[in-house]
């Protein structure tokens, strides 16, 4: 089992920052602002929530 606690960042700033320093596990945000750390392989994609295909990672799960 999961469990999950919500913590209200007010940007994609300080989100990044907690992920890439391994103070938070997951985060759901726009994953423009991410491009640039899930390249370098600093942040993994696990997938996206749309119903279509995004052509800059036609491998992200839906």
């Amino acid at each position: 089992m999961l469990t999950y606690l919500h913590i209200p960042y007010k940007g994609s700033v300080q989100l990044s920052t907690d992920l890439i320093g391994g103070q938070v596990q997951v985060g759901i945000l726009g994953f423009a602002s991410f491009i640039p750390h899930i390249r370098s392989g600093k942040l993994k994609l696990l997938g996206i929530s749309s119903s279509v295909k995004v052509s800059s990672w036609p491998d992200a799960q839906l």
